[in-house]
């Protein structure tokens, strides 16, 4: 389930929200402080069905917390690693960077939640019980404990209906993987539950808007919608992984080489500008600690071009560049399913082929992922051949075979001083590929507006030619 705010970062773990939730809390905070607490205990003052309401509806977040942290530490006790923590309105949803191993790991994963849901609903009835007793009459603060513990209540019994992504269809998929020893069988018995489960409260709900309550027909219905549209996401996931079966990063990642690919953070703008002169289609880099030679970050060239012309040559690559986060920072012997988890960087990259990971293998950045690399993997992109591609398009044999070493390409007839003068070859065009003149530096960051893609330059390899022309 996808994170649409990131709250933070736990001991390598992501926690966030999923829009259902950053819908559903500020709803829950209106209603109970406007309508349930108002009605249930008449006469108070507003402020105070405020205060006991957004108390209560903190109350709710935390137990959606307290439910994925508790699958969470069930997740690494057997043995996984636990990627994020998505908090939406009925619960959390962990994803880890392995599979369970056996049923009995995805069972306690599946029962992990409800449980801890049983243990905040019986903590909330206790603090009910206590505060009628010993504080009678029964007032606002009871009301709002009474409410929590429902709700608790509620998501419990609802997280245990047998569907993906709820525990439910957790422990339907670990039943289904005991009994048949197929856990592609299990996944898609949980992802065919969880979708008709979503179907049928549409359904139920659709019936509850035209008939009998509108407003518990509408909760139906979005209920409902969000667990389709989490079922078919899983099922795009699942076919996804099946796809790519034992690919490795190895096989997706686009090879780079030093210096057109790769950005070293003690270098100026102005000298990686003449080096992107010398020819570079790329948009987007890594910038490398010119110690550790490891990722530290990475620029684009939007973010290159926005640096003020006469600052270019005293301002550093590793003043402008953006930090990368560490689950970007992929090995090549990993399994390829972990890039599926990774979205685009925003911005970063030509449309199609966003930056997705960079590799490292032995400290040192020896490719990159894009979306139009993991795109040709799952068989969406056109092939343009294999792991080794990015380098061997400019200087491979397939661009310098005979067929190109005719009388038609070299002969003396195209060897005049028109065509082999000192404007296309000699010393003057390797002076870029050294560090290229001023004017090359500037003629390529020129053509890029601030904040935009590459425009000129080094893309499409553009940069060859402007390398030319300031020889």
């Amino acid at each position: 389930m996808r994170q649409h705010l990131l709250l933070w970062r736990a001991d390598g773990v992501r926690v966030g929200l999923h829009c259902s939730a950053m819908v559903v809390v500020p709803l829950i905070a209106v209603t109970l402080s406007d309508v349930v607490l108002p009605h249930a205990v008449p006469g108070r003052n507003p402020a105070l069905y405020w205060t006991a309401g957004v108390a209560m509806t903190a109350a709710f977040c935390a137990s959606l917390l307290a439910h994925g942290a508790a699958q969470a530490v069930a997740a690494r006790r057997g043995g996984l690693r636990v990627r994020s923590i998505t908090l939406w309105f009925l619960g959390a949803i962990v994803e880890c960077e392995d599979d369970p191993p056996n049923p009995r790991a995805e069972l306690a994963i599946g029962v992990a939640g409800p449980l801890a849901g049983l243990a905040v609903t019986s903590v909330f009835l206790t603090a009910t019980w206590l505060v009628a007793t010993f504080l009678p009459p029964p007032g606002l603060r009871a009301a709002a404990l009474a409410w929590a513990a429902a709700v608790n209540a509620v998501l419990v019994a609802a997280n245990l209906l047998p569907g993906a992504p709820l525990d439910g269809g957790r422990i339907l998929r670990a039943v289904v993987w005991w009994r048949r020893h197929d856990r592609a069988r299990a996944e898609r018995a949980a992802i065919k539950a969880g979708r008709a489960l979503g179907l049928a409260l549409i359904v139920a709900g659709l019936a509850g808007l035209l008939a009998w309550a509108p407003a518990a027909g509408l909760w139906l219905v979005v209920t409902g919608w969000v667990l389709a549209s989490a079922a078919y996401t899983e099922e795009v996931a699942r076919t996804h992984r099946e796809a790519l079966g034992a690919t490795t990063v190895r096989d997706v990642m686009t090879r780079v080489s030093a210096p057109h690919h790769v950005a070293p953070a003690h270098l100026s703008v102005r000298d990686f500008a003449a080096i992107l002169a010398a020819g570079s289609d790329r948009t987007a880099f890594p910038v490398v600690d010119a110690t550790s030679a490891m990722p530290v970050g990475y620029v684009t060239l939007g973010m290159l071009a926005s640096v003020p012309c006469a600052r270019r040559t005293q301002t550093l690559i590793g003043e402008v560049r953006r930090d990368l986060p560490a689950e970007r920072v992929v090995h090549p012997s990993e399994p390829a399913a972990r890039l599926l988890s990774l979205r685009a960087l925003p911005g970063v990259g030509r449309a199609g082929d966003e930056l997705v990971a960079v590799v490292v293998e032995g400290r040192e950045v020896v490719g990159m992922v894009t979306t139009a690399d993991v795109d040709r993997a799952l068989g969406r992109g056109p092939e343009q051949g294999g792991p080794d591609r990015g380098v061997p398009e400019r200087n491979g044999p397939e661009r310098s075979g005979p067929e190109r070493s005719g009388p038609e390409r070299n002969g003396p007839e195209r060897s005049g001083p028109e065509r082999n003068g000192p404007e296309r070859s000699g010393p003057e065009r390797s002076e870029p590929e050294r560090g290229g003149s001023a004017q090359g530096a500037e003629r390529a960051l020129g053509r890029t507006r601030t904040g935009e893609a590459w425009t000129g330059g080094a893309r499409m390899g553009g940069g060859r030619r402007a390398g030319s022309r300031t020889a």
